[in-house]
């Protein structure tokens, strides 16, 4: 009977092993793929900020190519009449009054000049606003996505330690009952035992008085 107990019991651990190796590729399995899913989400992800933070540096570099070729197209009609006022200028015969004209073109000139500074650099103060909001919003997305990919994992794992706690007690619970059969058969093995001795103890009794009997019968 302990044979068979150890045999069962042997081959009860065996499949146990079995299962438990079985449980455990396929969460290896499974957490492999997640992983490969999430490089693959992040790598998507990355390449779409990538994209659309080069469709805005092309937006940005096309707007700024625009306003400076607008820019070079004014400064090219003022420089045809600045050339044209300065040639008027300096044909004047009054010397006072082409003195004041060459002053105000010089003035003129220097609103012009100081008009082009004051674009470029709001355009620039612009576009670099604009570059700052872009980097601070790729960073907040990469910071919600990185939360994202780790409350998945997170769940991931919870899922499986709960898997792994629902198998551990069905196992707990089988093994338990396991336990208690062979405890019970082992019991009634045992039972059978010691009645079987008693039965032979008795049967051997009455043998025994049964020649002690003839013995005596004989013996007179």
């Amino acid at each position: 009977m302990e044979d068979r107990v150890q045999e069962e019991q042997a081959a009860g651990d065996e499949r146990y092993d079995a299962a438990f190796a079985a449980v455990e590729a396929e969460k290896a399995r499974l957490t492999q793929e997640m992983s490969d899913a999430i490089a693959d989400s992040i790598a998507s992800f990355e390449a779409t900020l990538a994209k659309g933070k080069a469709d805005c540096d092309a937006a940005r570099q096309a707007a700024q190519d625009c306003l400076y070729a607008f820019i070079d197209a004014r400064l090219a009609d003022w420089g045809a009449k600045a050339d044209a006022e300065r040639i008027n200028a300096e044909w004047q015969e009054d010397s006072y009054y082409r003195y004041n004209l060459l002053r105000l073109l010089g003035e003129k000139q220097d609103a012009i000049d100081q008009a082009v500074a004051d674009a470029q650099a709001a355009w620039t103060a612009d576009n670099n606003a604009v570059a700052a909001d872009g980097v601070a919003w790729r960073a907040l997305r990469r910071q919600l996505f990185a939360e994202f990919t780790a409350d998945v994992r997170q769940a991931h794992a919870d899922a499986q330690a709960q898997d792994w706690a629902d198998i551990e007690a069905i196992v707990a619970d089988r093994t338990a009952s396991l336990d208690a059969r062979l405890a019970d058969q082992q019991a009634q093995h045992t039972a059978n035992i010691e009645a079987t001795r008693a039965t032979f103890k008795h049967n051997l009794k009455e043998v025994y008085n049964y020649n002690s009997y003839d013995i005596e019968t004989t013996s007179h």
